[in-house]
């Protein structure tokens, strides 16, 4: 609903920031005067050579200004420039992500000029960034809230204020606080009214989208009558804007606004309006939003072949997102009533995936986040600021604590200085004091080398003692290596005996693994034998069923999908382990087989990532059927409605298959209850016997194949599900 209104808003925006309608010479502040490159024709947005030929004008005169000497209207110039690339790169569909640096350098570069025009300019490219591109909202808002604060503190009014109100009351809207949203508005409007900077046409333009947004905001409350009030006004103002784009727009909205209140023909009719302007501004992503709401109307009137040929052409590239979940929407309701149902999944899944990647994230308790988080801002910025005065103070102390280090340092020199002095008259006096050192030194030299003489007499006799201890260690030694041969023999013929004994221990224990393994393998191959008579007896009672009621149809079409079902049962019976892909196809087939049984009630989705290779990948075979089976009996037969189930096939790990077994029925809970109130209450036969089988697997394979299951409740606690979790190790 807001979709269209925000891109011809875009579009008003890059002319009053960039100045694409006639690209004069702009006036600053200072009364000085700046240019861009060239007029930006968003219809030649896709055009890369076309983009980049205006970049890279804008790159040189960026390169040319750097050159100039510094003045105010240097600055503006580069400001300006940089704000124009920014703007290219947002609204082009080449490296649009380059709009945050270009986006930064301005708010960077005006702060460094104290230039509040261009820093809320540049923190207008940011948001717009973040709203259109990434559909973060939460930044979006944070970074209108920045640029709020920065001019409401500003020395000056830079004539955005206006814009700012505007911003803030369409994302507040966008959440739903509609309250926020029409005090911003009104805002905006007020400060329109004291005069915007910029040309008639464009004031007017401004002020109908004002009007517009509240009219939105009207409609999403349900007060209708209200926002046909200004409805009204904005189709009397409308003569006076110039604006085609403005035009669709409005008629965008009418026809959503007639639409909510279920007068189709209208909508309708304004619908077409936008559709002939679209085409002519050659506006393709907008055109698929307004041809999905088309679509959505004509179903809603029952003319299934228009709401076809609108869906259809609401999905030709390139198709806006919010474009393509309708329009997948619109085909899965229209093959439901054709009973085309592989159509009707094919857009059903199509449709879930929009709308799960357009799913808004952002809620009340993330809005105040933001708030929170742009006054902890605020605060953080007085905090630095003061820790700026406390770093000067102390820089202060800093200079005067090494002023006096300095004069402490003089007079320590002096203090050595004198010391030296001292040390040297004491240097004199004692010379002759070593003198007489020396003397005595060249006595006692001679004393040692005395003790010398007699130390080596003593090392020579040591030296023949030890000749003689040798001689005698060496026999010794001759004797312990006879004894220590003749033991080594005897360790040896010990050690043989004893290898041979344990070989023939080795080989008892092999043959008792083997016939060990050969008694598991049959009780596997027995509980597997056990599980196929288990699973045809259901598949049977479900063809007495139809054979019952006469429903021969039916009845053949089940039968047919039995026969290739057992097919496949018996050719699985045969092996220990089968292909990945062989287990899902008979899991297709039962489940296939059990949504006829329960007349749809019965939903299910089988989804492979793509790092999983089903053909080469073996499991053990029926495993996962009695999951299947016990979430559809249990959990969903009991639903009124039905339900679904989905089965996610991974593998997070090399070695390692994961099976997500999910239904949406009514809880373990509750099935026990129901059960407790059958008349047999004992355990699901295939579940025991999978037990028992996975068990058996673990214990043979020596595998840890692990089952786990999960209860899901909703926020007030309540059971919304069952999920079963089979880790199997390949």
């Amino acid at each position: 609903m807001m979709y269209k209104r925000t891109l011809y808003i875009l579009f008003l925006f890059l002319k009053a920031l960039v100045g694409i309608a006639q690209f004069p010479p702009v006036r600053t502040q200072e009364g000085q005067t700046y240019v861009v490159p060239a007029q930006f024709d968003l219809n030649k947005s896709s055009d890369e050579l076309y983009v980049n030929s205006l970049l890279d004008k804008a790159r040189v005169m960026i390169n040319a200004q750097q050159k100039q000497p510094h003045s105010a209207r240097k600055d503006t110039s580069i400001l300006q420039l940089y704000n124009y690339m920014a703007s290219i790169f947002r609204q082009s569909k080449i490296a649009p992500d380059s709009c945050l640096f270009y986006a930064r350098k301005t708010i960077e570069y005006a702060k460094n000029c104290r230039n509040t025009e261009f820093e809320v300019k540049g923190l207008f490219q940011q948001a717009h960034y973040q709203r259109d591109i990434k559909l973060n909202l939460e930044e979006a808002l944070r970074l209108n809230l920045r640029a709020y604060e920065t001019v409401l503190n500003a020395s000056h009014d830079p004539q955005v204020l206006w814009r700012i109100c505007y911003n803030l009351g369409d994302l507040y809207s966008s959440v739903k606080e509609f309250d926020k949203s029409l005090t911003y508005f009104h805002q905006s409007e007020a400060r329109i009214a004291l005069g915007t900077g910029l040309s008639k046409a464009s004031t007017n333009a401004y002020t109908v989208a004002i009007w517009e947004g509240i009219a939105m905001l009207y409609t999403s409350k349900k007060q209708y009558q209200t926002a046909n009030t200004y409805f009204v006004k904005i189709l009397e103002h409308l003569p006076k804007i110039p604006f085609i784009s403005s035009h669709a727009g409005i008629y965008d909205n009418l026809a959503v606004f007639y639409q909510l209140q279920g007068k189709y023909q209208q909508a309708i009719e304004y619908g077409k309006k936008a559709e002939t302007l679209w085409l002519d501004l050659k506006k393709r992503e907008n055109l698929t939003a307004t041809q999905a709401n088309l679509a959505n109307c004509f179903l809603e009137i029952n003319d299934l072949p228009q709401a076809q040929i609108y869906a259809y052409q609401a999905l030709k590239p390139p198709a806006a997102k919010n474009a393509l979940k309708k329009a997948h929407y619109v085909l899965y309701q229209i093959s439901q009533k054709q009973a085309n149902w592989q159509e009707s999944l094919k857009h059903f899944e199509q449709y879930i995936i929009w709308r799960d990647s357009l799913e808004a994230k952002f809620n009340a308790e993330e809005l105040y986040k933001v708030q929170s988080r742009f006054d902890l801002e605020k605060a953080e910025l007085k905090n630095k600021q003061l820790e700026e005065l406390r770093q000067q103070e102390l820089l202060k102390i800093r200079h005067q604590n090494e002023l006096e280090k300095l004069k402490a340092s003089a007079e320590r020199q002096r203090f050595l200085n004198q010391v030296v002095s001292e040390k040297l008259e004491r240097q004199i006096e004692t010379q002759a004091l070593r003198e007489q050192a020396i003397k005595q030194k060249a006595l006692a030299f001679e004393e040692k080398s005395k003790q010398q003489k007699l130390i080596n007499n003593l090392q020579i006799k040591e030296f023949r003692q030890n000749k003689l201890i040798e001689s005698r260690t060496r026999n010794t030694l001759e004797v312990g290596l006879a004894l220590s041969a003749l033991l080594g023999l005897v360790l040896f013929w010990y050690n043989h005996k004893l290898r041979t004994k344990n070989k023939d221990l080795e080989a008892k224990n092999e043959i008792i693994r083997e016939v060990t393994h050969k008694i598991q393998a049959t009780e596997i191959s027995a509980l597997r034998a056990q599980m196929n008579p288990h699973f045809i007896f259901n598949c049977l009672n479900s063809i007495q069923l139809y054979t019952a009621q006469s429903n021969t149809e039916k009845a053949t079409d089940y039968l047919n999908k039995f026969s290739r079902l057992i097919r496949l049962v018996l050719e699985n019976s045969r092996s220990e382990k089968v292909s990945l892909e062989n287990e899902l196809e008979t899991l297709r087939l039962y489940m296939e087989m059990e949504a006829m049984r329960f007349r749809g009630k019965v939903n299910a989705f089988i989804n492979i990532a793509q790092n999983v290779d089903k053909d080469s990948i073996q499991i053990p075979p029926l495993l996962l059927q009695p999951f299947v089976e016990n979430a559809i009996w249990h959990g969903l037969m009991h639903k009124e409605e039905g339900g679904i189930i989905r089965i996610e096939v991974t593998q997070p790990k090399e070695n390692l298959l994961r099976f997500d077994i999910t239904d949406d029925g009514i809880g373990r809970e509750k099935a026990a209850e129901f059960k407790s109130k059958s008349a047999t209450q004992n355990k699901s036969f295939g579940m025991k016997v999978t037990a028992e089988r996975i068990e058996l697997i673990n214990q043979l394979y020596n595998t840890a194949t692990q089952v786990q299951i999960i209860d899901l409740k909703n926020k007030q606690g309540e059971a919304t599900g069952t999920k079963v979790v089979v880790e199997i190790p390949i």
